[in-house]
């Protein structure tokens, strides 16, 4: 499993409820964050599968209690969870470029197969890698994520995230479309800039579903 991103992620299985307040802790080591990404696949994964990641310090970071409020139309985003958050910027709010740093294939062949984007190149990727066996039986893995952005709602720069499992892309809408700040409908601004993340934008809360190649 392979997760490519350009601004945020956090990821659970766990149901949307109440929660306490947001706090975001940056975190920089590989097996640190895939340990907290499958946290509640325990009983799925044969073994304990190694990562790598593509990050810079707070580039990247463990999230506790994610909460953006209530976006239009009247639905909270919020997931009462532990998950992961990986950026190209700050996941602190404050100096929204740690770069330059690299961009990422993967992203850059997304964004390519759009023409609409006129994508010339990315940078300041994180990515976050693992290759895992589950027990068999399993066909699939789910994972809900969230994507905001700083960037205004269809400005000329994307900002995107990847999802690939076994080669291919998840991070889309059903009509293939992908989670960019780009695509209309994607993003809303939240009701106040958030203290702990400071993004203006962000999706509602999006569920992933991935099927996996038996072979």
């Amino acid at each position: 499993m392979r997760l490519i991103l350009t601004f945020i992620i956090a990821l659970s299985i766990l149901p949307l409820q109440s929660i306490a307040a947001t706090s975001v802790i940056s975190e920089t080591v590989a097996s640190n964050l895939m340990n907290r990404l499958s946290q509640n696949a325990i009983n799925i994964f044969t073994s304990a599968p190694s990562a790598t990641v593509v990050t810079t310090p707070n580039q990247t970071g463990l999230v506790q209690n994610l909460d953006f409020g209530i976006l239009p139309p009247a639905t909270p985003v919020i997931m009462n969870a532990t998950g992961i958050i990986l950026t190209n910027g700050n996941i602190n709010g404050g100096n929204n470029n740690l770069g330059p740093l690299a961009g990422d294939n993967d992203v850059f062949t997304e964004l390519n197969n759009n023409p609409a984007f006129n994508t010339t190149g990315t940078f300041d990727a994180s990515s976050l890698q693992f290759n895992f066996t589950v027990t068999p039986g399993k066909t699939a893995v789910t994972f809900d994520l969230v994507f905001a952005s700083n960037e205004a709602i269809g400005a000329a720069l994307p900002d995107t995230v990847v999802v690939m499992v076994d080669g291919i892309n998840y991070a889309t809408l059903t009509n293939g479309l992908l989670l960019s700040n780009q695509t209309p409908g994607i993003l809303v601004n939240t009701p106040a800039p958030q203290v702990i993340t400071g993004f203006a934008n962000a999706s509602q809360v999006q569920t992933v579903t991935a099927v996996l190649d038996p072979n």
